[in-house]
């Protein structure tokens, strides 16, 4: 998706201060970051699983450079569990997650609506 990829370096320039817009830029990449944080978790279990709560948050500061709270990343992932998204089990001394044919589908979807939520931004962003 090469949208999240721009989105992703976006956000590094911003973070690196690369952009006149760093104070606005940055507070409104972890706002869409921590609104879509079930689709970034669900997107990278289908690439690398199972993956544990601290793997998530090291993805979210490795690929987004953004320090995602435990309590913010264990909250999405249970509300995903309970909602048939992701499934776990006991690895050793930690619990590990993994996508359930559920959760494939509501990327798809994500995917699907992706033209859907650009033109929404537009609109919004254009008054």
């Amino acid at each position: 998706m090469h949208n999240t990829s721009n989105f992703s370096k976006t956000c590094a320039r911003a973070r690196a201060g690369r952009l006149n817009e760093q104070k606005i830029l940055s507070p409104f990449c972890k706002r869409i970051l921590k609104a879509f944080m079930d689709v970034a978790i669900l997107m990278k279990m289908m690439k690398e699983a199972p993956l544990s709560g601290y793997d998530v948050i090291s993805y979210f500061h490795s690929r987004f450079g953004f320090y995602v709270s435990p309590g913010s990343v264990y909250s999405s992932i249970y509300q995903m569990e309970r909602e048939g998204l992701i499934e776990s089990q006991r690895s050793s001394r930690k619990r590990v997650y993994t996508i359930t044919e559920k959760g494939r589908e509501m990327v798809n979807e994500a995917r699907n609506a992706m033209n859907e939520t650009n033109s929404f931004f537009k609109m919004l962003l254009s008054e």
